[in-house]
Order: structure tokens, then C-alpha cells, then sequence
């Protein structure tokens, strides 16, 4: 009888698992469950830009599925999982089994307390239905809430819809998680050159409706409108679903799905990848949820070999961040933080 995989999530993790699932096995059952399409999220930008159509942010269509034996539920969102009947429950009621179960359900974008939020013209820019939303209103005037790397992988897609830009970042400089402060000051000097407005410990309270705009208010007291606001404040793994599962789960804010060295969860036969997973660090050997592609596909290649019931053992993931912005780029990774670390700073004036 050949093994029932299901997986949870189209992203890279997911996406990378089934390739693997295939490549191993060419006879196993394999189901794939997400309420979104099979899309590359870190192409969005560009298609945001207008550098290239929609289609091309599409990682997976009926052919490539059915070339690869994929059942499809698209447009379905899981609900629970239950271990114990090794069963997952679907919004609409229906019930799923599986021999393994490969949850990756990436993350969300994060929604700060923050009154009026979700009013018009406030996107996260986050999923390809923020996009479409984005790129249908007016946007002469684009605030974008927050300053990390999110924020930045988007910014010159907004930047080229919006003939106005401004930062708003309640830390005291723009990627605070991924320069330190001489970095940091590079990056807002350079892009406030070319006309980008950069407001760092700037706090936002609320957003006002008024007349098709918005009004801004900032915790000084001061106001500011625009046409549009894009909230990039971080993101959360999408683990709601599994809190009665019996799943273990990290603890804090952004904590994931613990996982051992063969990614798989406290429950026999569920494995977890991607931005939910919390795995080996491979500096300090912790569990830590790492958000960044390069390690949701190593994930989801890894747990997929562990699926198919070969023992591959993940060492760990680095954290690493690459972008570019108006043309400087930018990249750190590792431990940076702390006095006694090495720091290398190289400028190129031309």
C-alpha cells in the first residue's frame, strides 16, 4: 500500500517537499492543502514594479501538479489536526488522512494594535491578493509602516507606483534586525537622497478616513497624510490551528513548531518546514523560527527525505539577510550583534 503524504502550504518549503516526495518515491500519494495558489511570495515585488506579469509569480499550475501526482485542495484553509486519527479537518468540514504530515503554512504579516487599521487603502502587501489590492487604488502618497526587511524588499516596487514615499519605523533606524547603526545610517542617508522621506522612532497611533486620503497620527502629536498605506511591521508563523493539536509548540512571540533534528514534530509522523518550523540554529545549536527562503527550502527538501523514510539529519540554518534598495545593497548574516563582533564596512563611492 503506498504511504499518504499531505502537505500544508504551497510555499518553498511545501513546493521543495514535493519534488523530493517524487523524486524518492514515484508511487507514494501525495495531497496538497492551501487556501492560497501556489505562488513565489519573494517574486511579489516584481510584479508589483511592473517588471514582469502575474503569471510569473505562479511556482505551480494543474500541469506541474499533475506531472508531479499531486492531489490539489487550493482555496481550502486547515482548521485542526488531529494526530490521534492522523486526520487534518478543513473549513469546510471535511476530513483529510495521511500517513505523514508536512506542515508548512509559512507565516502572516504581523498587524500592530494600531486604530483604523483596517480601513481602506491600508495593505500588508504581504500575499498576491495584497498586491492586486495595492496596485488598484490611488497612491500619489505611499506611508509605509516600518523599517525592516520586509519593508525593504518592497521599496522600490512602491517607490515606483507612488510619486511620494515616506518610512515610518518606531526604532531608532531603518533594518534595525539586520545593520548595525553606522549601516543603518548608510541606508536612510542614501535613500533620503533620492528623495525618500526616513522618520526613525516614529510611533504610529492611529489612521484617520478623511476624504478618500488618510491621517496619520504619530505618538508626538504631529500628523501626516497620504494616499495609501502599506503596513510591513514584521510577520507571525501560522500555527493557530495546531493549539489543539497536542503539537508542541515554542513559547514567546513568533514561536513556531519545535522540531527535532529530522524535522519532525512531538506527534509521530507530522513534520513541520519554513517560516513555522523551530529548528537548529547553526551557530548556537538552539530551536529558532529563521523566516528566509534559503532555509524553508533546505526544510522542506530535508523533511521530505525523513517522510520518505530516509534518515537525513538537518544541521541547521543561518540566518541571512540580501537586498537591495534604490540600487544600494545591503546584506548581513550570522551573529552579528554585540561590541565584540567583527564588523567590515565597505563603501563605494562611485
Amino acid at each position: 500500500m503506498s504511504t499518504r503524504h499531505v502537505i500544508i502550504g504551497a510555499g518553498p518549503a511545501g513546493i521543495n517537499a514535493i519534488e523530493t516526495l517524487r523524486g524518492i518515491d514515484s508511487d507514494c500519494e501525495i495531497a496538497l492543502v492551501c487556501d492560497e495558489p501556489a505562488y513565489a511570495r519573494m517574486v511579489l515585488p516584481y510584479y508589483l514594479e511592473g517588471k514582469v506579469e502575474e503569471r510569473a509569480v505562479m511556482t505551480g499550475n494543474e500541469e506541474w501538479f499533475s506531472e508531479h501526482g499531486v492531489t490539489t485542495h487550493l482555496g481550502v484553509r486547515v482548521t485542526a489536526v488531529d494526530p490521534g486519527s492522523n486526520q487534518i479537518v478543513l473549513d469546510d468540514g471535511a476530513r483529510l488522512g495521511y500517513d505523514r504530515l508536512l506542515v508548512a503554512t509559512g507565516s502572516r504579516a504581523a498587524r500592530p494594535p494600531i486604530d483604523g487599521l483596517d480601513g481602506p487603502g491600508i495593505v500588508n502587501l504581504w500575499t498576491l491578493a495584497d498586491a492586486n489590492t495595492f496596485l488598484a487604488e490611488p497612491r500619489p502618497h505611499t506611508v509605509i509602516v516600518g523599517a525592516g526587511f520586509i519593508a525593504f524588499t518592497i521599496l522600490d516596487a512602491i517607490a515606483a507606483r507612488s510619486d511620494r514615499v515616506t518610512i515610518l519605523e518606531i526604532e531608532d533606524r531603518v533594518l534595525p534586525n539586520m545593520l548595525d547603526a553606522p549601516s543603518a545610517r548608510l541606508m536612510a542617508d542614501h535613500l533620503e537622497q533620492l528623495g525618500i522621506e526616513v522618520c526613525t522612532g516614529a510611533r504610529l497611533e492611529s489612521i484617520e478616513q478623511i476624504g478618500g486620503r488618510r491621517r496619520l497620527r504619530l505618538s508626538d502629536g504631529s500628523d501626516l497624510e497620504c494616499d495609501a498605506v502599506v503596513i510591513a511591521a514584521g510577520v507571525a508563523p501560522n500555527v493557530e490551528f495546531l493549539e489543539n493539536s497536542g503539537i508542541e509548540l515554542g513559547e514567546g512571540r513568533g514561536a513556531g513548531v519545535l522540531v527535532d533534528e529530522n524535522l519532525q514534530t512531538s506527534a509521530d509522523g507530522v513534520f513541520a518546514a519554513g517560516d513555522v518550523a523551530e529548528a537548529a540554529d547553526l551557530l548556537t545549536g538552539e530551536r529558532r523560527v529563521h523566516a528566509v527562503q534559503p532555509t524553508a527550502v533546505d526544510h522542506g527538501r530535508v523533511a521530505a527525505a525523513n517522510m520518505a523514510g530516509v534518515n537525513v539529519r538537518y544541521a541547521g540554518s543561518l540566518i541571512m539577510n540580501i537586498l537591495a534598495a534604490q540600487g544600494l545593497e545591503a546584506c548581513s548574516f550570522g551573529d552579528w550583534r554585540g561590541a565584540d563582533r567583527e564588523t567590515t564596512v565597505v563603501e563605494n563611492s562611485a
